[in-house]
């Protein structure tokens, strides 16, 4: 009987390569804007914190009542948990107010609002499945005049839907839908733009919501911003 020397034996054993350590999951941080991101994109310091800042790392709870009830993603937007679903891995929201002309009384000061809304999903089907739903709502609603209920509440809110952007499938650009509300009682320059994309695992959706001018439109910075949370999507 032939014995196997050890070192001949040890060599014909197969070493396993060292496991590659996974990359860090992503998180929705990495993406949303500070507010220092914010004023240098408006070149200003308009936008401010503290107790008017909401931050929030989880969707708001579905409810209340949308009429007509297509109209509920428009309305609502991938803040709310019926247009975000719940099974995103990583979720933020954050507002954030103007700071106003503080020569004026705090009931005349403009309020310009500002929310990013950033879902990460396990996969890019997952995240595919939420935006289109998001995007068929938002085009099932164009040119509408939709009432908003709140959950628990009982007054009604009155909005005109339009759809400024389709989305538009197969097209060149990137996935994304882009619409505006108008509250019944506003100023006739005044409303609310909303824009949503699809990057991969991740859909992200701004609302600049003010009074708009000639030098600075509603829609501006909204644009300026998606563009660079878009970019920080590996």
């Amino acid at each position: 009987m032939t014995t196997v020397p050890a070192a001949t034996a040890a060599s014909t054993v197969a070493v396993a390569p060292p496991s590659a350590t996974p990359p860090p999951a992503l998180s929705a941080n990495q993406i949303v804007l500070s507010l220092d991101d914010l004023n240098t994109l408006t070149s200003e310091a308009k936008y401010r914190g503290g107790s008017d800042l909401a931050d929030s790392k989880s969707p708001l709870p579905a409810g209340g009542q949308v009429d007509p009830p297509q109209c509920a993603p428009a309305l609502r937007g991938l803040q709310n948990k019926s247009v975000a679903g719940g099974n995103a891995t990583s979720f933020r929201a954050l507002e954030a107010v103007t700071v106003g002309d503080p020569a004026l009384p705090e009931e005349k000061r403009r309020k310009d609002d500002f929310v990013q809304v950033v879902a990460v999903y396990p996969s890019e089907a997952s995240a595919r499945a939420v935006f289109d739903a998001l995007a068929k709502g938002v085009g099932a609603c164009g040119n509408q005049r939709v009432a908003n209920v709140e959950p628990g509440d009982t007054a009604k809110t009155e909005y005109t839907v339009k759809v400024e952007q389709a989305f538009r499938e197969g097209a060149d650009e990137p996935a994304k839908v882009r619409w505006s509300q108008h509250q019944a009682g506003w100023g006739q320059n005044q409303q609310c733009v909303l824009e949503a994309r699809l990057v991969r695992s991740v859909v992200l959706q701004d609302i600049e919501c003010g009074v708009g001018t000639d030098k600075a439109p509603i829609g501006q910075l909204l644009s300026q911003a998606l563009d660079k949370s878009a970019g920080r999507v590996p």
